[in-house]
């Protein structure tokens, strides 16, 4: 079994090697390359043991004397180094701007002016419901506490998604940072509308202290210019009528299902992966606790969050495989220049990945890539089921024409794939 101690040992087999070659060689430019380029070619078994047992070979340099694994991690063509990840994860974000900024004003502007403001209007102060999470919880000193968990949880998600850019798996995987941020800014959207027209619907007397009868910093109306430009500020103007179901919590469930939901794909040391896992499942379980006993909410508030969250988590993944979907993302991709969709597919990390394990099983098989628009992804997908279909005396087939036999009879079956042109 290949194991890290056995690719330290194929490390020091080469640094003896490079030490022979150095001393029976001259010291010169033509001995130095043929050296380089024997490095080079023997670190090819070494790339692909490495890749197969998913062993990080960035902790093996650091284990490693060997002077010359520089250029071999170079040659790592598989595994992208750290400025080639952050350039492709910086060019999937600006690709996603065309359907992304239209989010971000709703997020920055509808959410936290307009439809906040809209409530505090038809708010009416009175005295507070009857409540079991009042009873059960009492009333905290300090209401900032659900804010600094919330951050918490928010900065612990924002740094998840960013570990990609620190392993060589993710990416070939097809984990990728901008596709997990991109995920929780449409849950939190779609989660947002669905609060305004939750909380406008049925107007409930604020519990907070600032929201009560006589509360000093209540105001009884707002101008029109206010309507979309006032922000309520805790202390200073804050907002009332908000109420079902909490944005707080909401927010907090969106950051560690999303986040929880992609962890394994986009962290790849298992202590790390713990600590974030355990910190995106506490914070969840306290933030009712602070929302409750701040008097912000009330507990339906939060109950009815508790269970959005993961309901529209579900029903959002399963909107990611709809025709409407994906129609929609082909319209917006439109709106990309033409050079950085080209930059996008060429640099792919997971199709060069795919490119490469397909040319290991059979070279001929490229064909398929380029006489059907299909990936090199979709072709290893198709010979998995191609394996697991009952085959009766036969075996399993990997050849050319044994998988386009299958290809051939899916595309009459099910007008699945498609030759160019057609």
């Amino acid at each position: 079994m290949f194991t890290f101690q056995s690719a330290m040992k194929f490390f020091d087999a080469e640094k003896m090697d490079a030490t022979s070659m150095e001393t029976d060689t001259e010291s010169s430019d033509a001995s130095i390359n043929q050296n380089r380029v024997g490095v080079s070619h023997t670190s090819e078994s070494l790339k692909y043991q490495l890749i197969r047992h998913d062993i990080n070979e960035e902790e093996l340099l650091m284990h490693s004397n060997f002077p010359l694994f520089a250029n071999v991690e170079v040659d790592l063509s598989s595994c992208l180094p750290f400025v080639n990840r952050l350039v492709y994860e910086v060019a999937m974000f600006v690709a996603s701007l065309p359907h992304m900024i239209p989010k971000w004003i709703l997020l920055s502007w509808a959410s936290l002016y307009l439809f906040r403001n809209l409530a505090y209007v038809r708010h009416e102060q009175g005295e507070r419901l009857k409540d079991l999470g009042f009873e059960l919880i009492p009333e905290f000193p300090d209401d900032n506490l659900g804010e600094l968990n919330l951050y918490v949880n928010m900065m612990t998600a924002l740094f998840t998604v960013t570990m990609p850019l620190f392993n060589n798996v993710s990416h070939s995987k097809g984990a990728f940072g901008v596709d997990v941020y991109v995920k929780i800014i449409n849950m939190t959207c779609v989660g947002h509308v669905l609060r305004f027209a939750t909380y406008i619907s049925t107007s409930l007397p604020g519990p907070a202290p600032h929201c009560q009868p006589g509360a000093p910093l209540y105001r009884d109306s707002l101008t029109f210019r206010e309507y979309f430009t006032r922000r309520s500020r805790v202390h200073i103007d804050p907002n009332c009528g908000d109420l079902i179901f909490s944005g707080h919590m909401f927010q907090v469930m969106t950051f560690s299902i999303v986040t929880l939901a992609h962890l394994n794909d986009l962290v790849r040391n298992r202590f790390i992966s713990r600590i974030l896992s355990i910190i995106l499942v506490v914070t969840p379980l306290l933030q009712p606790l602070f929302i409750i006993g701040a008097r912000n909410h009330y507990t339906v508030d939060v109950v009815v969050s508790s269970y959005v969250a993961p309901l529209l988590y579900l029903a959002m993944e399963r909107f990611y495989t709809t025709s409407l979907y994906k129609c929609s993302a082909k319209w917006t991709s439109t709106l990309i220049p033409t050079f950085l969709r080209k930059f996008l597919d060429e640099k792919n990390p997971c199709r060069a990945s795919s490119e490469k394990e397909l040319l290991e099983i059979n070279p001929e098989l490229s064909d398929i890539v380029k006489k059907y628009e299909m990936s090199p992804k979709d072709i290893l997908f198709l010979l998995d089921l191609h394996k697991s279909e009952p085959m009766g005396d036969k075996k399993f087939d990997p050849s050319y024409d044994g998988l386009m036999e299958n290809i051939e009879r899916k595309a009459d079956d099910g007008n699945i794939f498609h030759r160019k042109g057609n």
